[in-house]
């Protein structure tokens, strides 16, 4: 009999026990029955309990059925193999290296082979790492007797070698790599026949494109355990190797993140039987990162499974790369023919790289060739470097005496700390927007004693001019200015000029000046006309600027934005630097 008052929703325990109760109680059998005080309650609570555990179960196997609501890390891998997605392994820390070896005296030596797996060692702090060559170089001639391996790229880790053997008789044969830190753009496949005397190198395919019974290539999919699996072809779609064949996967593990930064390396032993070896160091280490996280292979596999591998339109292109290459932090991909001039043909990427400003030129050529392979022919891939409108951030927070609880001090810390959580959560990327209420609401919500604060956001850009060269540039704010007849919209920190310490100026007529400091008859003794600034569009050009030094590590071209709010486009980036925060606080009773 249908009982309505059991809640099929409300599943918890003491609810299911509760509508047994009620269910039983309003049968005659069991009329004026004491459900709490007897046997029965034992039986009810095995009941109860038997249904909770099973709802329990069926839940949660209902959950793991889904890529958006799957909570085992397993289970979303899986869902992610059907989309063909292979979540990101760990990536070692990548270093370039300039390597000068200088032979014995007497020595006839005419090449020199640095063998794949030759080690070097750096440090972090207290931690050591080793730095592994991933391929053979060979250096064919000398200067002044020293052979020299300019701009090496050499990868943090450790080689190792998982080994296999085939069987064409065993239908459900694994080949799955050991180590779960293992770096997948290192793996390298090497198939031994015939005993040994046929050997054979496998590469990695990620398509069945081009693909027939000869090809030497394997697969690679994800497995339990964040472990990574071989897949061979089955000698129609891939050459699948000879009964007996011995697989060998040599590749290397690394330590994520831990190792970037190290920038002094020393080699471990003699190579080619050299021991006069020095390094220098052209690029310090950098990229390392641990495996992709469960959330992110969520995030990514749709959008992996969406592209099919190739690069059409913008959002093509900022998920491939940033898949393939974690060490970018923020991407911002438009057309050509969006900028001024427009670059027809053209696809313009500015790339924002995890503990550096800019991309360097190793990394633009990796970028290409990458990008090259899966966009369209007549679309040309240009990398540029991000520009930076900085913001100083000058606040003053009133807070009431009478209800702060800790140290003035440590209130000014706090309001730094929620600054500097603002620029992270809502600043220092692409197509950004500084919002200044948000910004006043942010400080005023540090602690419940700040009464109101009142702040002061000044942009600027960041120049570094050369020196003792008159050369003409253009700074671009994107972002009207106001035009002011009684202050300055365009200012800048001080410089020399001349001979004399100067700084820029507008007169609020669009005609940007040097302007001095020393004054002759309230005049200013320097007053150069040195460019003009257009209001609307936020864009100062300077016919040159000969200067001798600069105070700081750079100049200061300071704006004054006629809206509070601050806009990013193109390549732009909004951030507020650590050096930018300036908080003081007053107290008042309240």
């Amino acid at each position: 009999m249908a009982n309505g008052s059991i809640n099929l929703v409300d599943l918890d325990f003491n609810s299911l026990k509760s509508s047994l109760k009620t269910y039983l109680s309003a049968q005659s059998t069991f009329q004026d029955y004491d459900f709490d005080g007897s046997n029965m309650s034992v039986l009810l609570d095995l009941l109860s309990y038997n249904t909770y555990i099973n709802s329990f179960y069926l839940n949660m196997v209902a959950s793991e059925m889904f890529l958006d609501s799957a909570q085992l890390r397993d289970s979303v891998i899986s869902h992610a193999k059907t989309l063909n997605y292979t979540p990101r392994s760990f990536r070692s820390a990548t270093a370039r290296i300039n390597i000068a070896i200088t032979p014995a005296a007497g020595s006839n030596t005419t090449t020199v082979t640095i063998p794949r797996g030759t080690s070097f060692t750096s440090k972090v702090g207290s931690n050591t790492f080793t730095f592994t060559l991933p391929d053979n170089y060979v250096i064919t001639g000398s200067t002044n007797g020293v052979f020299t391996a300019a701009n090496v790229e050499i990868k943090e880790g450790v080689l190792l070698t998982d080994t296999f053997i085939f069987s064409n008789q065993t239908e459900d044969q694994r080949f799955i790599i050991s180590s779960p830190t293992v770096d997948t753009t290192s793996l390298r496949v090497y198939v031994a026949e015939n005993n040994g005397s046929n050997v054979l190198t496998y590469t990695q395919a990620n398509s069945y494109l081009n693909i027939d019974s000869t090809s030497q290539v394997f697969f690679l999919q994800s497995a339990q355990n964040d472990l990574y699996e071989l897949v061979f072809g089955n000698g129609t779609q891939g050459r699948a190797p000879a009964h007996g064949a011995a697989v060998s996967a040599v590749y290397a593990i690394g330590n994520g993140e831990l190792p970037n930064g190290c920038a002094l390396f020393s080699s471990d032993d003699s190579i080619d039987d050299h021991t006069n070896v020095v390094v220098t160091t052209v690029a310090a280490a950098a990229g390392g990162v641990v495996h992709e996280t469960t959330q992110s292979i969520r995030k990514n596999a749709p959008r992996y499974f969406q592209t099919q591998e190739r690069a059409v339109n913008a959002k093509d292109y900022q998920t491939l790369l940033q898949l393939a290459h974690p060490e970018i932090n923020a991407i911002h991909v438009y057309g050509g023919e969006e900028e001024d001039p427009p670059r027809y043909g053209k696809v313009v990427i500015s790339l924002d790289i995890v503990d550096s400003d800019g991309v360097s030129e190793n990394n633009k050529a990796v970028y290409t060739k990458f990008l090259k392979e899966r966009c369209p022919l007549t679309i040309d891939p240009v990398f540029v470097d991000p520009e930076y409108i900085d913001l100083e951030v000058n606040t003053i927070a009133t807070y009431n005496l009478n209800t702060l609880t800790i140290s003035e001090k440590d209130l000014i810390a706090a309001v730094k700390s929620k600054l500097r959580l603002f620029n992270e959560l809502n600043l220092n990327d692409f197509n950004t927007t500084f919002r200044y209420s948000k910004l006043v609401e942010n400080i005023d919500s540090t602690s419940t004693s700040i009464i109101s604060n009142s702040t002061e956001v000044t942009c600027y850009k960041a120049l570094n001019p050369a020196l003792n060269i008159s050369t003409p540039f253009t700074v671009k704010f994107y972002n009207s200015l106001k035009q002011l007849n009684t202050a300055y919209a365009i200012t800048s920190t001080f410089f020399t000029f001349r001979g004399v310490l100067c700084r820029l100026e507008d007169d609020g007529n669009g005609i940007v000046k040097v302007v001095s400091l020393e004054l002759q008859n309230n005049q200013p003794t320097v007053a150069v006309n040195i460019g003009t600034v257009d209001y609307a569009t936020g864009t100062v050009f300077i016919d040159g600027l000969d200067i001798s030094s600069y105070v700081g590590p750079y100049i200061k071209m300071r704006a004054v934005t006629d809206l509070l709010d601050i806009n990013a486009s193109l390549n732009n980036i909004i951030r507020i630097r650590d050096e930018d925060i300036n908080v003081t606080a007053s107290g008042v009773r309240q």
